[in-house]
């Protein structure tokens, strides 16, 4: 992601690609990029050659024991098209290798965005299976998480979200495949569309009110949509028990002066989201200390974690 300041990118649109440095595996750099001038598609040449040993265990620019990283340099920046061996790719679909020889268009401006490679007949083909849209799989615990997760006040919010940026993918596996069940579009984010389709189907009801609170808790972007990220968070707490030594761990990222104690100045020098005065003195009345306190100590960020919500 670009650096920006007030919304505004700090690096011009036509100077991005020139201070980007080289980075990757020499045999899956794209052309643009061993030259060292590259924006976001590279990643998609990368992708066609990944695509290309998926389905068929052919690598389109490297033969072991014959190439080195310099004559796969030489083959990756030739100006002639990649060819496909018939001998390779016989038992594999048309629409399958043709998105692979898109993918693998040398020039960046001819190669498809991520979205329009989504967008290939090969992903859409009805007769295949896809895990997105899958709804069986859904049930109104989810929705039920969801309410929950938007009643929390902002820390806790923002402390789940860090907690699960920890956790395995084997640890959210399983909301993965929620995550995906509800995503009929495929694009990585949940509209309040979706959302509202999902519950029609487990016999959830939220009112439209309701849903707009949902994703406006989840939704740091203002884009109403919510990310991956954002639901695990929002889910995370009923499958993964944390321990205070993951509390503890947490509690040091918002604790900036080493001091054993968070303030609101902490906190909100930490907070995409943002949050109020207001909304701080409210979290620090919750904690139930008995004093007028401004800060918070570990103990009384533990209780603020464990303690179910009012």
């Amino acid at each position: 992601m670009l650096p920006t300041v007030g919304g505004k990118h700090i690096i011009p649109w036509h100077e991005r690609k020139k201070v980007m440095q080289k980075a990757g595996t020499p045999h899956y750099m794209a052309p643009e990029m061993i030259e060292g001038y590259y924006d976001e598609k590279a990643d998609l040449f990368s992708i066609g050659i990944i695509l290309c040993q998926l389905l068929t265990g052919w690598h389109p620019f490297y033969v072991p024991g014959q190439d080195d990283e310099q004559s796969v340099r030489a083959k990756i920046t030739a100006p002639e098209a990649v060819e496909f061996p018939f001998s390779v790719w016989d038992m594999v679909s048309k629409d399958a290798m043709d998105l692979c020889r898109k993918l693998l268009e040398r020039s960046a401006k001819g190669r498809p965005t991520a979205a329009q490679a989504l967008a290939h007949p090969w992903f859409q083909d009805p007769a295949k299976p896809s895990p997105y849209g899958n709804v069986d799989g859904l049930s109104a615990s989810i929705f039920e998480g969801l309410m929950k997760y938007q009643a929390y006040n902002k820390l806790k919010r923002a402390v789940l979200q860090l907690l699960t940026r920890e956790l395995s993918e084997f640890q959210i596996q399983e909301l993965r495949n929620k995550f995906m069940a509800l995503d009929k579009e495929g694009d990585g984010l949940l509209s309040p569309a979706e959302l509202l389709q999902g519950m029609q189907h487990v016999g959830y009801e939220m009112s439209p009110a309701e849903l707009e609170q949902v994703v406006a808790a989840l939704d740091h972007q203002g884009s109403q949509r919510i990310g991956y990220k954002e639901f695990v968070s929002a889910l995370i707490e009923r499958r993964v028990t944390f321990d205070r030594q993951q509390l503890w761990e947490c509690f040091k990222k918002f604790d900036t002066t080493n001091s054993g104690r968070i303030s609101y100045e902490d906190v909100r020098s930490k907070m995409a989201a943002g949050i109020t005065q207001s909304e701080w003195e409210e979290i620090m009345s919750s904690t139930k200390t008995g004093q007028a306190a401004t800060e918070l100590s570990f103990d009384e960020f533990v209780f603020l974690m464990e303690q179910p919500e009012r």
